[in-house]
């Protein structure tokens, strides 16, 4: 993929088709420097490409700015209010500020334009837990198990949310599943630990 984009950006070095592509690679070969050249080349080249935006945002917020990435993907959102993964980027960024409310929010927007994603459902538990709120947490982490029942991470976090309600059975059984299903699953160890304490 990495050559074929460069074939093309030899013919035309303004295809910004291109170099989001390129730049796209770059990011996933860890190279977050040179793709943020190739999306900034991109953004300015395609003012109106959400994707464009979008990629951009990714590669800042693997290199940490996050403000900048939350202004990307408000960016991709506001070109393309059904683009799904902008929101979850969005909410991947706030949950990592911190910001965990606006993660919610986020993640919310993305289960209304995408409600079979499994994924999604698991991320807002993980938000909704760093409020405490253990039980609007479940809900989500029961959601993700009804679409995905081998989230073995969904299962565990959930054992976990009971352990912090005090419902302890209910964690060893959940703990119990995680573990079977993914053996090296540290998370699950200690949350049965807890559990078991």
């Amino acid at each position: 993929a990495f050559q074929d984009q460069n074939r093309v950006l030899d013919m035309d070095k303004h295809h910004a088709g291109a170099l989001t592509a390129r730049g796209m690679a770059r990011a996933a070969l860890g190279d977050s420097q040179w793709a943020l050249s190739d999306l900034d080349q991109a953004c300015a080249l395609a003012p109106r490409s959400a994707l464009a935006f979008y990629q951009r945002g990714r590669a800042r917020y693997q290199q940490d700015m996050h403000d900048e990435a939350l202004a990307d993907f408000a960016r991709a959102i506001e070109l393309d209010s059904s683009f799904a993964p902008a929101y979850v980027a969005r909410g991947d960024t706030y949950a990592a500020m911190g910001e965990h409310w606006q993660a919610v929010a986020d993640y919310g927007q993305a289960i209304e334009l995408q409600p079979k994603n499994a994924a999604v459902y698991y991320a807002r538990g993980v938000a909704r837990a760093a409020m405490r709120e253990h039980r609007r947490a479940i809900e989500d982490y029961e959601q993700a198990l009804e679409l995905d029942p081998a989230m073995a991470v969904a299962l565990a976090s959930r054992g976990a949310a009971y352990e912090k309600i005090g419902e302890y059975s209910q964690a060893i059984e959940d703990l119990d599943r995680a573990i079977a299903l993914e053996p090296t699953l540290a998370m699950a160890y200690y949350n049965r630990g807890l559990a078991y304490g």
